[in-house]
């Protein structure tokens, strides 16, 4: 729909004529009050760009949801428009003509002019008469979607005391041509009059009228009364959404009410979400809501504001030096926060000093040291879902790393949700499609803890003009060619850049590589394997200790911790690239010298690729400078030690690094050693870098010199001896002579003041050295700061070669933290091929072993093929190591496709393209799942998505439901996987069904293995070897002693364990001459009541089993054996 923005206005009442200039300037116009018109001469030229007719376009494009804008004028005559556009260009306006066009209308007419795409601040036209023009109206329209206008109710609320003839000129003008017309506005507008004279000349009687409301109170200043009125807004009903405050004694137009409601009613949704941080002198104030969240949630204290009510306007505020603190707080606890600064210097501003929001605090895009973890990223997510198929995007802005790709395949859900746990972000933005698939966003939360916000749908566009200008955008490490062709992932990007821009409202420069990776990359590791096997945190808390990225973890710098992560969450599936990686570590960790200085020295590099981003982003400060200083300081020494490197991936290190000694000049010639913390104080710029600071800070210093330096030398060339120089803050610093002397001051000198003692002068090198003196100070401190800032924008433009030098540090350190370990844990360079076999010698668990020590841990053997050992079914007591086992194969193998060495003697590792885990059996109650649900989904992800190449480990399945069915579909499974037209994957199969030994002898491909244990007396002790050939025995009534089972329990269970198996075996005889009689399908009882007491068996919990609880349970197992 078509919406009327702004109409032209024209000086149409008497008092306004004689400000006609605010309304347009050139040609007098003649008001026509019949025609109603305004009528200008011919010859004349009227320039509408005045200030009330003006249209404000770059304010209504940056802050609202308008398309394309027209101007439309009702006019008669013959003329020329003149369209243009103005912006500022450093002290003056620019003026940039858009369109000329000639019209001739002999009657009145309509024209309509399409304004054209431009980037000026103010839209205006002009127009040049040809004739006599008579001009009836117009206004400026756009293109609006009605289902982006914001619920607004504006509350106009005015205080007043002894100032009745403006308020009721004003009330009168709001009633009459707002609030009675029948439109959006009229029935959205509410008026508050506080009376701050208690009511003594005015009454609520003569302010009768529908939206209007009269509130008596006592004088407590503009401010109080104001908030009177703020605060009976929020009474009303309806609830008010905005409030105007409108002063007592102005002028108010109509029109400037209808543009404040119309801009809101089109506004995009700003600052809504938002705790918003107000700055007041030294402290930011939150007030209303904000402030009752505030206090509850940081533990201040909430205080008031006094507005004439017993009730107080809710306040709180924190110290502006604690924010970093208090925000992080909050958004810890799922808020976002908005910081509202103070624009301009309170010093020099006029009236009320300007605020404006410049950053919005979200859980993805903090940038704050000390409020992120040093080895870990900070990713924010962006995901735009279409039909079945995802295009995603991830930045780290404190890192300036920026990946995308789209899911286009089977499975897509299941794929997005592994892409979430691959980046972990701390915060995901989503379009409208996404966030009403409300099924999929409640398999997210429940599964990550991460902060979810819906983004507008208009800015996930498709556009791709201006990303390819403004961004380096590669696939696979080489240019992008066909990029319009990733609608998805163009889409995506679009969004997140734009939401990156909105919240921190500044440059973002050093995101200028955006990456398009393929999943098809990287090994596929899903939700579940991730959290099974451990790899970058703890299953239960979350925590680093006791994961694989816990035992490899010998980084140097942060950014190489940073990077370690990513090469876990993304293990390689190219050889070559594997190699490469293996060939490194191979010379890191046999040459121990050069491993040595490797990391001493990159123990003194700091995270370069974070200060590089805080360069550009506008936030470092002189210490960030030395910090960055004396990494680069270090980087010719790592460049030297490459220097002698031989395997390619080192010698491609070495070609790589960039010293950046200019950079490393720059700031070691302009930054002192110990800058302070703050860098508007000055104390940071050395001596000898600007000329002009250098005099300055002279003149701080030597002032006084300077002065009894000048009176020496004019006493000596007036020869005045009792001359002096003196100073007071009237006349500053003068020149005092005697009576007596007057007669010979030299002309130089210049009559200041007449004493009754003497005269007072100055001259030209006095004046000149007091401006020095007295501005020096203040004029450092500016002065510092300009060429500081001029500094980190010189360092700022160097952002990609800083971050492709930390890019060679971080790859530098993880390959040396890998040789470490290798050294430190004997582990042994596995040869990695694209064979399909996995073939292990003396392989140890790497986070066991070292939790263990070294020489502790059993070693095993493990071989799988694509052939004849597919599938491995692994049989033995609990807590035997079946699970252990099968993790350390995973992540044995996980660990050689990252290029690390791994723990075993010999290792051949033939690269999986993906590993699943079903490990566990833990229900999943708050999604409403049991254990055995949950299962099977884990189960049925596996069967549909593993390949031959995949590597899969299963335990226990089918445990979670009664014998027979999990027997039933553990061997269904196992037959399935086992299948090389199925599924064909290689795979460890543990179980406690020993039957599915017996697949072995019914299907190629599978073999039998066992935990050995060796029986001492009643006792046995596990062995933690795995051997060929499978077991029928559980030893569960054994393990259950070990666990502290009372021995009668124990005792009476082995007898109930003899007696069932006796029956079973006397069954099993009959049974097989029965066999050919039953007929298919039917159940034997007799099998089937001893299925169901085998299961009641099962579920009985030992640790909590009483003597009369077991006696009981005998009982009731002999009832069902009659």
């Amino acid at each position: 729909m078509e919406l009327k923005l702004q109409s032209i206005l024209f000086p149409d009442k008497e008092e306004y004529t004689d400000n006609a200039d605010l309304f347009y300037k050139g040609g007098l116009g003649i008001r026509d009050a019949e025609e109603k018109c305004f009528v200008f001469s011919k010859y004349s030229t009227c320039d509408f760009g005045a200030y009330l007719n003006a249209f404000s376009m770059k304010k209504w494009k940056k802050h609202t949801k308008i398309g394309k804008t027209v101007l439309k004028l009702e006019i008669k005559g013959d003329f020329e428009l003149v369209l243009s556009g103005y912006h500022r260009i450093e002290n003056s306006a620019k003026r940039n003509v858009l369109l000329k066009k000639e019209y001739h209308c002999d009657q009145k007419k309509e024209i309509i002019v399409e304004i054209p795409s431009n980037k000026d601040t103010l839209i205006a036209f002009e127009l040049r008469m040809y004739s006599e023009c008579c001009v009836y109206g117009g206004g400026y329209y756009a293109e609006v979607n009605e289902s982006d206008f914001n619920e607004v109710r504006l509350s106009i609320a005015t205080t007043t005391f002894k100032k009745e003839d403006f308020i009721r000129k004003n009330v009168k003008m709001i009633k009459d041509e707002i609030l009675t017309q029948d439109d959006i506005i009229g029935k959205n507008v509410y008026l508050h009059i506080v009376d701050n004279d208690e009511g003594r000349v005015l009454s609520a009687e003569e302010f009768e009228g529908p939206h209007i409301y009269y509130h008596r109170n006592k004088n407590v200043g503009g401010s109080g009364g104001f908030t009177r009125g703020m605060i009976e807004s929020i009474r009303q009903k309806p609830k008010a959404t905005h409030v105007l405050l409108m002063d007592d004694d102005v002028v108010v137009l109509s029109e400037s009410i209808k543009r404040t409601y119309l801009l809101l009613l089109l506004a995009k949704e700003k600052y809504k979400d938002c705790i918003l941080f107000y700055r007041l002198g030294d402290f930011y104030e939150m007030f209303f809501d904000d402030a009752i969240t505030a206090s509850r949630e940081l533990e201040i204290t909430l205080t008031g504001k006094d507005c004439g009510q017993a009730e107080r306007a809710p306040m709180a505020g924190i110290p502006h030096h604690a924010a970093e603190v208090y925000a992080a707080k909050l958004i810890e606890k799922g808020y976002k926060v908005a910081i509202c600064e103070q624009l301009e210097d309170p010093k020099t501003a006029k009236g009320i000093v300007e605020r404006g929001v410049i950053r919005i605090l979200t859980p993805g895009t903090i940038v704050e040291s000390n409020l992120l973890e040093e080895k870990k990223n900070n990713y924010i997510m962006c995901i735009c879902k279409t039909g079945l198929y995802f295009g995603i995007s991830v930045c780290d802005i404190s890192t300036g790393e920026f990946y995308s790709s789209e899911i286009k395949g089977e499975n897509n859900f299941e794929t997005l949700l592994d892409e979430i746990a691959r980046f972990s972000p701390s915060e995901i933005i989503a379009n409208s499609m996404m966030f009403e698939c409300q099924e999929e966003m409640d398999k997210i939360r429940e599964r990550f803890s991460i902060y979810m916000s819906r983004f507008s749908d208009k800015f996930f566009s498709d556009e791709v003009g201006n990303l390819q200008l403004d961004y380096n955008i590669l696939e696979n490490k080489k240019e992008i060619g066909n990029l319009k062709e990733k609608t998805l992932v163009v889409k995506s990007i679009n969004a997140l850049l734009e939401y990156l821009n909105e919240t921190q409202m500044t440059s973002l420069e050093h995101i200028n590589t955006i990456n398009i990776y393929n999943l098809s990359k990287y090994m596929a590791l899903d939700i579940n394997a991730r959290r099974n096997l451990e790899i970058t945190e703890k299953m239960r808390d979350k925590s680093k200790k006791g994961t694989l990225l816990w035992v490899l973890d010998q980084t140097s710098t942060s950014m190489g911790g940073r990077l370690l992560r990513r090469w876990l969450n993304d293990p390689l599936l190219d050889v070559k690239e594997i190699n490469e990686r293996l060939d490194a570590v191979s010379e890191l960790k046999d040459n121990m010298m050069l491993r040595g200085d490797v990391v001493d020295t990159l123990k003194k590099v700091y995270d370069i690729e974070r200060l590089s981003a805080k360069m550009t982003y506008g936030n470092a400060n002189a210490r960030d400078m030395i910090t960055l200083r004396n990494s680069l300081e270090k980087l010719p020494e790592v460049k030297n030690i490459l220097s002698t490197c031989m395997s390619p991936k080192l010698k491609q290190l070495y070609e790589d690094l960039d010293e950046l000694q200019d950079v490393y000049e720059l700031i070691n010639k302009s930054i002192i050693d110990d800058p302070p913390m703050t860098i508007k104080d000055g104390g940071i710029i050395k001596l000898g870098y600007n000329a002009e600071i250098d005099k300055l800070k002279t003149a701080t210093t030597e002032g006084k010199n300077w002065i009894v330096k000048l009176e020496a030398e004019e006493k000596e060339k007036t020869g005045i001896k009792n001359l002096k120089v003196g100073y007071n803050k009237v006349f500053g610093y003068y020149i005092e002579v005697s009576k007596s002397f007057v007669s010979q001051v030299p002309d130089r000198f210049i009559r200041k003041q007449t004493l009754t003692t003497g005269e007072r002068y100055i001259t030209e090198e006095l004046k000149n050295l007091e401006g020095q003196i007295l501005g020096a100070e203040e004029k450092v401190v500016n002065l510092e700061y300009e060429e500081f800032v001029k500094i980190r924008e010189q360092i700022a433009k160097n952002v990609k070669r800083l971050q492709k030098t930390a890019n060679v540090v971080s790859t530098l350190d993880v390959l040396s933290a890998f040789a470490q370990v290798a050294e430190d844990m004997n582990y042994c360079k596995p040869v990695v091929t694209d064979n399909g076999k996995i073939k292990i010698k003396d392989g140890r668990h790497p986070v066991i072993e070292k939790m263990v020590g070294i020489g502790n841990f059993v070693p095993n053997d493990t071989y799988l093929d694509k052939d004849g050992d597919r599938l491995a079914i692994i049989t033995g007591p609990n807590m035997a190591g079946k699970s252990t086992y099968m993790r350390q194969v995973a992540l044995i193998t996980l660990m050689a496709q990252v290029g690390c060495f791994v723990p075993a003697t010999e290792a051949e590792i033939g690269v999986v393209d993906k590993i699943f885990t079903r490990v566990g059996a833990s229900d999943d109650l708050s999604m409403g799942q049991s254990t055995f649900m949950v299962e099977m989904m884990e189960v049925a992800t596996i069967l549909k998505e593993a390949t031959e190449n995949s590597l899969v480990i299963l335990d226990e399945i089918g445990r979670g439901t009664s014998t027979y069915d999990g027997l039933s579909i553990a061997w269904a499974v196992a037959e399935y996987i086992a299948d090389k037209e199925k599924c064909g994957a290689k795979t460890l199969f543990a179980t406690h069904y020993h039957e599915l030994i017996e697949l072995a002898d019914k299907q190629e491909g599978i073999k039998n293995y066992s935990i050995a244990v060796k029986e001492k007396g009643e006792d046995i002790i596990f062995l933690r070897k795995i051997v060929e050939g499978g077991t029928d025995e559980s030893y569960g009534i054994h393990v259950a002693r070990l666990a502290g089972v009372p021995k009668v329990v124990t005792k009476r269970a082995n007898e109930i364990l003899t007696s069932l198996e006796r029956k079973s075996m006397l069954s099993g005889k009959k049974q097989e001459k029965e066999n050919k009689k039953v007929v298919e399908g039917q159940f034997d009882m007799f099998n089937y009541k001893l299925g169901e007491i085998a299961h009641e068996i099962d579920k009985i919990n030992l640790n909590e089993l009483t003597p009369i609880d077991a006696l009981n349970t005998l009982l009731k197992i002999k009832e069902k054996m009659k």
